[in-house]
């Protein structure tokens, strides 16, 4: 099982599902991807979880330290959810809220779902990359990625990203797909994700290949332990995770140093 990025290259490569990818080529098509996949993309969700997104999202922001007056990101945010649901459970507290995602299609569908929940001001949308994020230093209190970080170019770029802009004392929280350990599950797992996702995308999203990598890529991101260790390896401290649903997702955590 692949589990870490090309350290050897990681500049000019970069993990595509089982392949690897020149960086600059792996960005153009998960930039693509997302915007192929942009209109159908919270269907897919629905129907490739069987709903259970809903909920681990929702448990995710209970989870949050979320302060009145919250600076607050979201990187690969796609069409906003986490966002969406922080504005709602936190309405009173004046967080701001930024969504990034490099797919302009998934950026414009997230605007239309926050304008048809009633939320307009309370988050700012921008297109860009979590290896280079476009603001300064010490910036915001909260940094979330939800099932985007299998999908950037470069984990160690997007890790010392997320602690530079984040505040001292600021705090990292990640949700991504992860392994599940025991063998009897996991047989059964596999065979949905590997086969029944990717015929999922081909039946509603006409889109066969897509899926075929999404799936690929859970198979390619770390053990919740490995990237514990990345994230400390970054500077992060009181890095932990939790597994939930047997290991199909964990939830990570971090904080940059004071």
């Amino acid at each position: 099982m692949v589990n870490k990025e090309n350290k050897g290259s990681e500049e000019n490569t970069s993990p595509f599902g089982f392949s690897f990818l020149k960086a600059m080529e792996k960005s153009a098509k998960i930039k693509d991807l997302f915007n192929s996949v942009s209109d159908k993309y919270d269907l897919m969700n629905d129907l490739m979880s069987l709903g259970a997104h809903r909920f681990w999202k929702s448990r995710f922001i209970n989870q949050l330290p979320v302060f009145p007056n919250s600076m607050h990101i979201d990187v690969a945010g796609g069409t906003g959810d986490i966002s969406i649901l922080l504005q709602k459970k936190f309405n009173d507290f004046s967080v701001k809220s930024i969504v990034l995602d490099q797919s302009e299609d998934m950026i414009r569908m997230g605007r239309i779902k926050a304008l048809d929940q009633g939320i307009s001001t309370e988050i700012d949308w921008k297109q860009g990359q979590s290896e280079n994020l476009p603001f300064e230093d010490n910036y915001f209190d909260l940094y979330t990625i939800s099932f985007g970080l299998r999908n950037v170019t470069s984990r160690e770029k997007t890790l010392q990203e997320a602690l530079r802009v984040l505040k001292p004392g600021g705090h990292f929280f990640c949700l991504e797909f992860s392994h599940v350990q025991k063998s009897l599950l996991n047989l059964a797992y596999s065979f949905y994700r590997d086969t029944v996702i990717p015929y999922m995308g081909e039946l509603v999203a006409n889109d066969k290949s897509s899926y075929q990598y999404l799936a690929d890529s859970i198979v390619t991101f770390p053990q919740a332990v490995d990237l514990k260790n990345e994230m400390m390896e970054q500077g992060f401290i009181l890095c932990s995770y939790e597994s939930w649903f047997e290991g199909i997702v964990a939830l990570h955590k971090g904080m940059k140093p004071f």
